[in-house]
């Protein structure tokens, strides 16, 4: 019996118990949630550090705890095996003794003692076998014991939760290291969870639809077997070493659900027949089933504990959330993965609170009346993809919440074009392209440093801005999947070919789903261009919380006159919206006026 104490909480020296995730009576595995800890500002959960099962609970909820507490004992895996109360006709199967099982060889060589380690659920130690009978040297047996590891979600790159799309293996199933086990989509990316060890798929804990977050469980897998010399209580298999002559026998791994196999010596005839089944091999198997059963019955006992005391499961952020918004956990349906609530499932709770109370607000958006467009004719449903749905919803939020402003103006691309076309060669032998989003970057990010408002965000009580120190610019990619905007960081101090390089790599990931999530966050600034299909000009959408956006359109050649003559000009359309809250149109012009001059000239850029 082990007592597990609370470990080191970083110097805090009391903090609340705010849930209690395990009961007494229930089986628990390494790394499994004890308890959750709640200080003046965090929240963390306890693993256990071995598996076993819950003897008593040494706290309470609401109990002040600190580095050493006691927080519950905990027996391991075979004492509480052999201290639980066995079936009765279990007790009567089981022999009280090792036994000896001498076999002839069909062929009349002599005598092969076999020795049989049955080892019973009692606390007194079973009988030696007489070492003249069965020297010990020769009679060695060996458990092989199955690795059992739990696989679980990784870091999601700050990303709360995830919702799994595809589960790209089965029960049964053998995976090697990096091999993908699930596919899991976030606000913006997919991304999928590779194993990170080689083994044999034995439960999968969860399914296309499921919201998890990280340290979630997603299977187990049955790795490779590792022996250890047997002792007192048989596991998974036993291996019968057999010996004649100080001859070597070959291992073997026994199904303890079958029947038991004996190997004969090489060279010798193998003699596993059913018909030498005795009483010993039937009390050893219906000890396994005994055991078996015993564990099923306990679980679902601690099971029903929990469901008859109300408890739930939630992370951190969900409680502060259900805090922040007055919600009972208690009351709220889980939807997550071994009953988890998510934070899904407390803003439906509170919606469904708020549409059976709530009369609709004067003041609030009309709802678009239902149209059943099939009476006008054919029709057929498509469904949204998950990022389209997510992008939808970001572009409303930031329609309504962020007061747009939208200028135009033209920048001169000739110095850009021809300064291209010198290095046509240069590319071609790098097999890179410099294309004009590569020069407008760098142009921005001049614009940016020269004027830091923009590189700002409000906070949400419009009470200060937050300057930015860094200049990470987003760049709107059109993928199959939606629009994603992976990010490119320390624009500033980076050179054309490296952010060519770089564009390209993180463009083409886009476009296949592989982008992580941390390389869609951090944006101060976004460019987001239509290329050859994009007009005469469009007014994007702030991708809130940054302050401004720049979209581009399509580049034609127009006659421009230069106080002599008219000249043949790169017309690029260029269009900055941003956020009236933060930037006024006098701050608007400046930054535009300045990035045309960079734009128009290279030079500029190296100032």
């Amino acid at each position: 019996m082990e007592t597990i104490k609370v470990p080191d909480l970083g110097g805090v020296d009391d903090v609340e118990v705010i849930e209690i995730s395990v009961a007494e009576g229930e089986s628990i595995r390494e790394e499994q949630t004890l308890i959750v800890l709640e200080s003046d500002k965090a929240t963390m959960e306890v693993p256990s550090p071995v598996s076993g099962l819950v003897k008593s609970l040494l706290l309470k909820v609401g109990d002040k705890v600190s580095m050493g507490s006691p927080i519950l004992t905990v027996l391991d895996n075979e004492t509480s095996v052999d201290q639980a109360p066995q079936d009765q006709a279990a007790q009567e199967m089981m022999p009280s003794e090792a036994e000896v099982v001498n076999t002839e060889n069909k062929k009349g060589s002599p005598e092969k003692t076999v020795e049989r380690d049955v080892s019973l659920p009692t606390t007194t130690a079973p009988p030696k076998v007489d070492e003249a009978v069965v020297p010990a040297e020769q009679t060695a047996s060996t458990i092989i014991e199955p690795e059992m590891e739990t696989v679980v979600v990784p870091d999601l790159g700050g990303v709360d939760s995830a919702v799994v799309i595809e589960v790209l293996v089965e029960r049964g199933q053998a995976v090697e290291v990096e091999q993908s086990l699930i596919v899991l989509e976030s606000d913006k990316a997919s991304m999928e969870v590779p194993s990170p060890f080689a083994g044999v798929v034995d439960v999968i804990r969860v399914s296309s639809g499921d919201s998890i977050s990280q340290g979630d469980p997603i299977l187990v897998l049955k790795k490779a077997a590792s022996g250890r010399q047997a002792e007192n209580t048989p596991k998974s298999g036993v291996v019968r070493e057999a010996s004649e002559q100080g001859r070597a026998v070959a291992n073997h791994t026994v199904d303890p659900l079958r029947s038991e196999q004996f190997i004969a010596a090489p060279g010798e005839q193998n003699t596993a027949m059913p018909d030498i089944l005795d009483e010993g091999d039937l009390a050893f198997h219906r000890e396994r089933q005994a055991r078996m059963v015993l564990d099923q019955q306990l679980q679902a006992a601690a099971q029903q504990k929990q469901q008859q005391a109300g408890r739930f499961y939630a992370g951190p952020s969900v409680r502060k959330l259900a805090r922040q918004l007055g919600v009972d956990l208690a009351q709220v349906k889980a939807s997550g993965p071994r009953s988890r609530v998510l934070k899904e499932d407390v803003h439906a709770y509170v919606k469904q609170r708020l549409a059976a109370t709530a009369q609709p607000s004067a003041s609030a958006i009309p709802e678009m009346p239902f149209i059943d467009f099939s009476r006008f004719g054919e029709v057929e449903a498509v469904a949204l993809t998950r990022i389209e749905q997510l992008t939808a919803n970001n572009m409303h939020r930031n329609w309504l919440n962020v007061p747009h402003v939208t200028q135009f103006d033209e920048a001169d691309m000739t110095a850009i074009d021809n300064f291209r076309k010198d290095m046509k060669t240069e590319m071609e032998k790098r097999g890179q392209k410099l294309t004009p989003i590569v020069f407008l970057l760098k142009a921005c990010a001049s614009a940016l440093r020269e004027f830091p408002k923009f590189n700002s965000s409000l906070d949400q009580q419009c009470r200060h801005l937050v300057y930015k120190k860094y200049i990470h610019i987003g760049v709107a990619v059109d993928t199959p999947a939606g629009l994603m905007v992976p990010v490119i960081r320390d624009v500033d101090e980076k050179g054309l070919w490296e952010l060519s390089s770089e564009l390209r790599d993180l463009s083409l990931r886009a476009r296949e789903g592989k982008l992580k999530p941390a390389e869609m966050q951090g944006g101060c600034f976004t460019i987001s261009s239509l290329g050859a299909i994009g007009g005469q000009g469009f007014t994007p959408i702030v991708n809130a919380p940054e302050v401004a956006i720049l979209g581009v359109s399509r580049a034609q050649i127009k006659p421009v006159w230069n106080g002599k003559e008219f000249v043949a000009q790169n017309s690029l359309p260029l269009s900055l919206s941003y956020d009236h809250r933060v930037i006024n149109g006098g701050d608007a012009g400046r930054f535009f006026t300045f990035l045309l001059e960079e734009i128009a000239d290279l030079r500029r850029m190296l100032l």
